[in-house]
């Protein structure tokens, strides 16, 4: 897990990166799969 340090900065700013692109691109996803399946 990470920790912040003194200047309340996260001390490991590239996974926290990795985490949110993990992110965007499962909503991504996700809503490209609702938009395909509710297209009339």
């Amino acid at each position: 897990m990470c920790t912040s340090n003194n200047r309340g900065n996260n001390t490991c700013p590239v996974v926290h990166k990795l985490e949110r692109h993990k992110k965007k691109r499962y909503w991504h996803k996700a809503k490209t799969k609702f938009y395909l399946q509710n297209k009339p």
